[in-house]
């Protein structure tokens, strides 16, 4: 004990600095801190025998930065000419708390500006269609139609303008209107001369009549105008009379007179068809110079222009 007395006296200045250097870092701390001055300059008797105990310092916890971007303004269009569609958006950092007692910062400064994609309305979009080629015509001549059908690749959206048609629509029209159509020709053998003989076989004739001429290339007939067909007739043997009669003789004499003149008519009159065939087809011929040159029958000559 006496050397511990000895201490205290032979540094007895020093302790007391050191004690009051003590005190007032305690009422400095409790000032800040709780804002009342209980305590400031409280003291403690010194101990001779035992050191002062100072109670331990307490500190504020780190609280870090917190910020975001924030939109300047509205989305603008990136073309001018349109409100719609893709645009660019101006943003701002703004910081809503700061950091404290050490805590981490903010990765971008306060006030810093950048630009970012954005979406406006969508824009419309129109119908796109479009008419494929014509088919094949239905008739290589006068009377024919042919079709086209419009396709729709992109339907309208947003209100965009709609196609004139709708998908699949069906377009049709004539065609080959400038070719006539070709018109088979018609024509038929009818009766023109009855039986020359009523049995023992007789002629039949027909002649050739055309009701449609053949036009515009179509097929001509198997025969010509007025062209004559002779056939086989009553082909059933004449009725026969008793052998060595006179009445026998003279209508079998008879019979032969009046068949010779049938064969001679007949063959006259075939000659006589054959002359009014060329003579028709004559007429025929001059009528269709008339029709498609000019005719002058004064002088009875033919003038071609």
């Amino acid at each position: 004990m006496k050397q511990i007395y000895n201490f205290i006296n032979k540094y007895k200045k020093e302790i007391i600095v050191i004690l009051i250097l003590i005190i007032i870092s305690i009422g400095v701390y409790y000032f800040y801190t709780k804002n009342n001055y209980e305590g400031f300059f409280t003291t403690t008797e010194p101990s001779i025998t035992e050191p002062s105990i100072t109670e331990p310092s307490i500190t504020e916890p780190s609280v870090n930065c917190v910020g975001e971007y924030q939109n300047l303004g509205v989305c603008v269009a990136n073309d001018p000419n349109l409100n719609c569609g893709l645009g660019t958006q101006q943003q701002e950092y703004k910081i809503s708390q700061p950091a404290e007692n050490g805590g981490s910062e903010c990765p971008v400064v306060a006030t810093t500006t950048r630009s970012i994609s954005c979406n406006l309305d969508p824009c419309p979009i129109d119908c796109v269609g479009s008419f494929g080629e014509y088919g094949t015509c239905s008739k290589d001549c006068v009377g024919g139609t042919h079709s086209r059908t419009y396709t729709i690749t992109k339907d309208a959206q947003h209100e965009g303008a709609q196609c004139p048609h709708p998908d699949g629509y069906v377009d049709e029209k004539d065609c080959n209107n400038n070719i006539l159509c070709p018109i088979d020709c018609v024509g038929e053998f009818v009766p023109f001369k009855d039986c020359s003989r009523e049995c023992g076989g007789g002629m039949f004739q027909e002649i050739y009549n055309i009701t449609t001429e053949a036009q515009h290339g179509g097929r001509s007939c198997s025969n010509k105008q007025n062209d004559l067909k002779t056939s086989d007739c009553n082909m059933d043997p004449c009725p026969t009379y008793p052998i060595n009669t006179t009445l026998q003789e003279a209508l079998k004499e008879s019979n032969n007179k009046i068949q010779n003149i049938r064969y001679n008519i007949i063959d006259r009159q075939e000659k006589l068809d054959t002359l009014t065939n060329k003579f028709n087809r004559l007429n025929k011929n001059i009528s269709k110079i008339k029709t498609t040159s000019n005719y002058i029958p004064d002088d009875k000559t033919l003038t071609f222009y």
